[in-house]
């Protein structure tokens, strides 16, 4: 059989761009010529940074993560300088070469200063590449692919890409646009930007992962203000220096873990080994550790060193099984240290920053290392032990082999942890010599931010009363707290009471009884020191009917409870977001509910809010059927209430579905039925069971 050449030639732009792509990279119709070319261009590029190495396994496992460090970002332009921009519009790349597939979340982490320190050009590139896409679409990339805009993952990682590429010497680029982008980037559109600034986190309540996203503003926030500060923007540096500091509002002293904070406090009950959706591909463990831009006041916040050294020594030792719902891309496990996935890659540099126990007798900075080298790497076609994510797998590999890792991007300096006896030679990745360090500078030193104290209140809604306990997450504050209560009136508008004014140091506790007028109470409180004061905290907590409660229900997923087993009848009503906590759900099931409405009354108006996502295979109710009761025995049907909704609509939505009627009874019974039985043919999860999502029950 003859053999077949064929040679393809492929375009963003256009045809005629792949034609000319094919002509000039492509002219001969000779296999063994390409292999032989690209033989050369990877051994030139391979030997850049070599390692001294004898052992032939550890150099194929190196060299296969050096390779992995070249496959993508990919060139984007034509021969031609030609692209297809973020506007969808033809443009010309003058003075660099265009690239796309930037995974940022993954890669500012070990990847971009890798290839800041050893292909500064190809950086050079990708900034510039970074700063068109701003122009051509108003925002630097947070996940670009093929001139697409992904929002796959969270935060603005082109902002920490280019800060550390200027600290490393790569200033060939518009640092006043730079700036510019970087700001618009971190304040909007996007409403949780806007929410993250006004309360000093991303509120749980009503935006997902949101105690990843407020770490990872926060160091992306830090980043700006050290560009801005080095640009002699005072005024920016002033507003990005404070906000890097707003990990202190997810902190808990307590605990010593980072939580998700909503209606002014922590949710309960906590279990940091819980993979949900207020934590991005990870948990509380993983991310607890993720301030890489102020570890030094991380550590004072744990107690001090030798109390961070312990903590950071548990997070490698703790029990190696998640709980909660099924999450992938925790792989690699070393205790509840996730190699597998990025968010603490830097955390074995961290024993660094504490003090060892009297007795220890190893650098374990330098011992998990060399472990997740040996074990977590091999040379097999399965190597990895989780997602290569576009090189930064490979690259925490590579710097590794150098005894090198970048704790800070945006810090030229990387922590060293080669044995002491070598740590006086000068440092190198390949032949290009490095700033390192046994640990670096990180703290934040100026324009201090106070914590907001932290409302602890039990559920949001109460029936006669709330027990609250406030703390003061600074130890050095003390904290004013005011209380009010608020009443609805008939002819609309409030009346507001303060019943309670005072201030206190570190906690305090005490039961708010109700006055039976309140519709809510709202709880404000401010942590003073000296002549600061922290982002007042705010919660308000609802009075609930007292005479209604549920008797019945059937058992909701434990990953989407509501908040409990009155979340239906609390007044408290979820958003668009399923992933917030909001929301009760069933899978693939009639959902049967009965209400005590304490009493039989008339009864004019019966119903339940669902929500809808069929991207996430949640449908609106195919059909709820209303029954009434005088005993909780015997229910006679009050109706039907039938959705005529679309069923292929991807756009999220919630609705009340409601039913007016003359009816008296003391029990209410809901019978609510799933969109289909199975999903249909043709959505993506064809053959799978819907769900439903349900919140408050509707009852006048």
């Amino acid at each position: 059989m003859d053999d077949l050449t064929v040679r393809v030639g492929i375009s963003g732009t256009d045809v005629e761009g792949a034609k000319k792509n094919l002509y000039a990279e492509a002219p001969v119709a000779n296999f063994n010529h390409y292999v032989q070319k690209s033989f050369q261009e990877w051994e030139t590029v391979l030997s850049k940074t070599p390692i001294v190495e004898t052992d032939p396994n550890e150099l194929a496992k190196y060299y296969t993560a050096l390779y992995h460090c070249y496959t993508v970002p990919n060139t984007w332009s034509d021969v031609d300088h030609r692209y297809r921009g973020m506007d969808q519009k033809i443009h010309t790349a003058e003075g660099y070469t265009r690239y796309t597939v930037f995974s940022l979340w993954d890669t500012f982490r070990a990847y971009h200063p890798l290839m800041s320190t050893i292909e500064p050009e190809r950086t050079r590139d990708w900034i510039h590449t970074f700063l068109e896409m701003y122009k051509e679409r108003g925002e630097l990339p947070v996940w670009e692919l093929a001139a697409n805009e992904t929002y796959c993952m969270i935060g603005y990682h082109s902002v920490p890409v280019i800060y550390d590429a200027y600290m490393r010497g790569i200033t060939d680029f518009d640092h006043k646009l730079a700036l510019e982008a970087m700001v618009a980037s971190a304040s909007g559109p996007q409403e949780e930007k806007i929410l993250y600034e006004k309360f000093g986190y991303v509120p749980s309540d009503q935006f997902s992962e949101s105690v990843s996203k407020t770490l990872e503003f926060a160091y992306d926030d830090w980043c700006i203000a050290q560009f801005a500060k080095a640009l002699g923007d005072e005024k920016v540096y002033e507003r990005f220096i404070q906000r890097a500091q707003n990990w202190k509002n997810v902190f808990d002293p307590e605990t010593h873990f980072m939580r998700p904070r909503r209606n002014g406090g922590f949710p309960t009950p906590f279990d940091p080994y819980q993979v949900d959706f207020n934590f991005t591909e990870a948990n509380s463990w993983q991310y607890s550790f993720f301030v890489p831009h102020d570890i030094e006041t991380l550590v004072a916040y744990h107690g001090g060193e030798e109390e961070f050294y312990s903590d950071v020594d548990e997070l490698f030792n703790a029990i190696n099984k998640t709980t909660g719902r099924e999450q992938s891309d925790i792989t690699g496990l070393i205790g509840q240290y996730a190699h597998g996935n990025e968010p603490s890659h830097h955390a074995a540099l961290l024993y660094r920053f504490g003090t060892a126990p009297l007795n220890a007798d190893k650098d374990m900075a330098r011992v998990q290392i060399e472990k997740i080298c040996r074990e977590l790497y091999s040379n097999t076609p399965d190597g990895l032990c989780g997602n290569e994510d576009c090189g930064q797998m490979s690259a925490w590999f590579v710097l590794a082999k150098n005894n090198l890792y970048p704790v800070c991007p945006g810090n030229p300096t990387f922590i060293d942890f080669r044995p002491p006896a070598d740590r006086n030679k000068q440092a190198y990745i390949g032949q290009k010599k490095v700033l390192a360090a046994e640990k670096i500078n990180s703290k934040i030193n100026d324009h201090l931010v106070i914590p907001q104290p932290i409302i602890q209140g039990g559920q949001q809604s109460y029936r006669d009363s709330v027990h609250l306990h406030v703390t003061c997450a600074d130890p050095n504050s003390e904290a004013e707290l005011i209380v009010t209560a608020i009443e609805d009136l008939a002819g609309g508008g409030t009346k507001e009471e303060i019943i309670l004014s005072r201030k206190f140091k570190k906690s305090w506790n005490e039961t708010i009884q109700s006055t039976g007028h309140e519709n809510r109470f709202k709880v404000e409180a401010t942590a003073i020191r000296g002549d600061d004061k922290s982002v007042t905290s705010t919660s308000t907590f609802i009075r609930k009917d007292n005479h209604i409660q549920i008797i019945s229900l059937s058992p909701y997923n434990p990953q989407y409870t509501g908040g409990g087993p009155d979340a239906l009848v609390d007044g408290i009503k979820g958003g668009s977001d399923f992933r917030t906590g909001a929301w009760q759900a069933w899978q693939g099931q009639d959902v049967e509910v009965v209400v005590d409405l304490g009493a039989a009354r008339p009864i004019t108006t019966i119903g339940v809010s669902c929500l809808e996502e069929i991207k996430s295979w949640i449908w609106f109710p195919s059909m709820i059927e209303i029954l009434i009761s005088n005993d909780g025995v015997k229910f006679s049907s009050a109706g039907y209430l039938r959705t005529s909704e679309p069923q292929n609509d991807y756009t999220p939505k919630t609705k009340e579905f409601v039913k007016n009627l003359r009816g008296h009874g003391r029990y209410v019974k809901l019978v609510i039925k799933p969109a289909f039985p199975q999903i249909p043919s043709w959505h993506l999860g064809a053959g799978e069971k819907p769900w439903i999502f349900a919140d408050e029950i509707i009852i006048r």
